[in-house]
């Protein structure tokens, strides 16, 4: 904890601290340390207080409203959540500032309302891949099928970090499953990246689809298997892939990991 932060200040002041300390990649970060104890709190008053940065002339202070109306009341089930997808909706109708477009569509993925449905997807072509990832993670986990095109989509970006977003949110993150969703996934078992490789496997897991096995046989045996894959094995759970595991477990001595998918699969779950 900041040693010049006291979480029992009042909710004015706790902004007035925060907006005091631009936000960093610190582990211990006060602005960032303020917005978890303002989410924490979960009041009427904070809500209100958030509500009204939304509406401010600076970005840091739009950036710091919508950052504690994404986790707001976590502690008592979010019960400000449809009220706050609606405000940051509006905003995001006449919001040019990207990073607080961003911040919105991450805070989106937090509150996990169908009704930020319009608002994100609008944004899934945008030309900033941080802004795409955002709706990617603002989908993730709608069974909507609108959600469910746009991400289909945007497993096919540009960015690597988008499309593992997005394949990780068809993937595991919905029951939803068809043709079209499937066949995204397998495109990705070719992906240049090896994280949305193993994501895209365990889609197709999650799904039964029978490819999987032999794709992820060639992925074990490959130079360097992600993490995702491992978990992909594991999840099938079949002695076919053990051959390779075992090989992987020479390679990788000691990997929990690997571990845990030779048990599963030496045990069929």
């Amino acid at each position: 904890m900041n040693a010049d932060f006291d979480p029992m200040w009042s909710t004015d002041e706790l902004i007035s601290f925060a907006l005091s300390h631009s936000p960093t990649n610190e582990d211990d970060d006060p602005h960032w340390e303020v917005i978890r104890t303002l989410r924490k709190r979960g009041t009427r008053e904070v809500f209100d207080a958030a509500t009204r940065l939304l509406a401010s002339a600076c970005p840091m202070e739009r950036a710091l409203g919508v950052n504690i109306h994404a986790q707001l009341g976590y502690k008592q089930d979010k019960s400000f959540a449809a009220e706050s997808v609606q405000l940051l909706a509006n905003l995001l109708e006449v919001e040019e500032d990207e990073d607080v477009i961003c911040d919105a569509l991450i805070a989106f993925g937090h509150l996990h309302q169908p009704e930020c449905l319009p608002s994100a997807v609008r944004f899934a072509s945008y030309p900033d891949d941080h802004i795409r990832y955002g709706v990617a993670y603002a989908l993730a986990g709608l069974d909507d099928e609108r959600a469910i095109a746009t991400l289909i989509v945007l497993t096919d970006d540009a960015s690597a970090r988008v499309r593992d977003w997005a394949t990780f949110a068809l993937g595991s993150q919905t029951e939803w499953d068809s043709p079209e969703l499937r066949a995204a996934l397998w495109a990705r078992t070719a992906d240049s990246d090896n994280e949305t490789r193993g994501e895209a496997l365990k889609g197709l897991v999650h799904r039964g689809d029978t490819r999987a096995a032999e794709a992820i046989i060639a992925e074990l045996n490959g130079p360097d298997p992600y993490l995702t894959t491992v978990e992909a094995a594991e999840i099938l759970a079949d002695p076919c892939v053990l051959p390779a595991l075992e090989r992987l477990r020479v390679r990788r001595p000691g990997d929990r990991y690997v571990e845990h998918a030779i048990v599963a699969c030496s045990t069929n779950g």
